[in-house]
């Protein structure tokens, strides 16, 4: 729980299902951009895709740290 300014506790955001499904759609389809772009540009730097997937998609810097994670194979955490 978050505690309030008024000293009383307060419940955690809620976030929707659909927010939820939205950002995992985002995500999965710069997923799919970034890889598409190395396939077809074999000289392209992974970090230099990422970031213009992360322009593209309006990705933040935990979603972007996503991307890299999942294409150089580490499981986050």
């Amino acid at each position: 729980n978050v505690k309030s300014t008024l000293g009383g506790t307060t419940r955690p955001p809620v976030v929707s299902c659909a927010v939820m499904r939205t950002e995992a759609v985002k995500l999965a389809r710069a997923l799919d951009w970034v890889n598409k772009q190395l396939r077809t540009e074999p000289g392209l730097e992974k970090l230099k895709a990422v970031d213009e997937a992360a322009m593209k998609f309006n990705l933040g810097p935990l979603e972007t740290d996503w991307l890299l994670e999942q294409l150089n194979g580490k499981k986050p955490g």
